[in-house]
């Protein structure tokens, strides 16, 4: 009985180690990924810091590149974890040497999915410099660009120009990352990270039909909460408008006078693509966020008949969102986690 006893008291242990992440000394690391890559989340975390990237991501881009084994070397003479091209094989220094360049390239483009594709086919050359090289005119990310007459942060518009293997590859490493972040990032029309602005909700789709609120179609979708609920940040952006939109900013809803949008957060989370928060109570921030960072609270401010956020994507100019250009709006769901929409 007593040895019954010792043998479930370790087995509670080894289960308690391997739900935490601490066996074998990996301290921290997430559940969902697998063991061949959180072996190295003691070097990949602090770099991971050091070069603001989601270690997350950087787990998604080693996985579909080596699987985490430090050995790898592909055809074209890329070697190690990251896969770098003439890198290093030793895992610290090659985990580095990637992700640098996994950090200039989200720097560099400002979307995930460019990124990785400039991490796959390489960035490309810059205007000035193709002048001089006529033969990489349409290599990497800004060639494809380039081929589709695009701008770099329109990647729908030039993913068809990419080679094939890159137009694999995004999608597979997104794929990973999506799973390794239990469903709250998703492969969206800038590649994410992204997550919804509430943690816990109901809600009913709505986006583009006439609810009786005076608008023949309603710009996004009503995510359903009590008042004073927090809302967070959906993309890594700016916070480039707080204020009143489309009409007063008055308490207490329709049944009050209270019309428009009442009180907003607008984010910026890509060229001309921007998010909305509102019928919110107050504002928080008014700076730089990232995916999860507190932007305000649910509120009763504007036309609404209860408790809840608007929540609404605009593809086109700042100036034109305020004016109530119409157009701009698209639908939300794109943007959602695909653990949402299979709800």
């Amino acid at each position: 009985m007593r040895l019954l006893v010792i043998c479930l008291f370790a087995l509670l242990v080894v289960l308690s180690l391997l739900g935490s992440g601490t066996l074998n000394g990996v301290v921290g690391a997430p559940g969902g990924v697998p063991s061949s890559v959180t072996q190295w989340w003691g070097s990949l975390e602090p770099l991971a810091r050091q070069y603001e990237v989601d270690p997350l991501l950087i787990a998604a881009v080693m996985m579909q590149e080596s699987g985490g084994d430090p050995r790898a070397r592909s055809w074209a003479g890329a070697n190690g974890l990251m896969q770098v091209l003439d890198g290093p094989f030793e895992p610290n220094s090659n985990l580095e040497s990637g992700i640098r360049i996994l950090a200039t390239n989200l720097k560099t483009f400002k979307n995930v999915r460019a990124a990785l594709a400039a991490y796959n086919a390489g960035p490309g050359m810059s205007d000035a410099d193709v002048a001089s090289n006529p033969a990489q005119r349409f290599a990497g990310v800004r060639g494809a660009a380039r081929q589709a007459g695009a701008s770099v942060a329109d990647f729908d518009k030039y993913y068809v120009y990419l080679p094939a293997e890159t137009r694999k590859y995004v999608p597979a490493v997104m794929a990973y990352y999506e799973r390794f972040s239990n469903g709250t990032a998703t492969l969206s029309a800038t590649g994410g990270p992204i997550r919804m602005p509430l943690d816990k909700f109901s809600w009913t789709p709505t986006f583009g039909k006439d609810i009786g609120n005076g608008q023949a179609a309603h710009s996004g979708e009503d995510l359903m909460a009590p008042c004073g609920t927090p809302v967070k940040a959906a993309f890594n952006g700016t916070i480039v408008y707080r204020g009143c939109l489309y009409g007063n900013c008055r308490d207490g809803g329709a049944t009050n006078g209270a019309t428009g949008h009442g009180l907003v957060v607008i984010e910026q989370f890509d060229a001309n693509r921007y998010a909305v928060y509102a019928h919110l109570a107050n504002y928080v921030t008014d700076r730089d966020v990232k995916a999860g960072d507190m932007v305000g609270t649910i509120g009763m401010t504007g036309w609404t008949l209860g408790c809840h956020l608007h929540y609404a994507i605009w593809n086109g100019s700042l100036d034109d969102l305020l004016k109530d250009g119409g157009k701009g709006w698209v639908d939300p769901k794109q943007y959602f986690p695909t653990a949402v929409l299979s709800q």
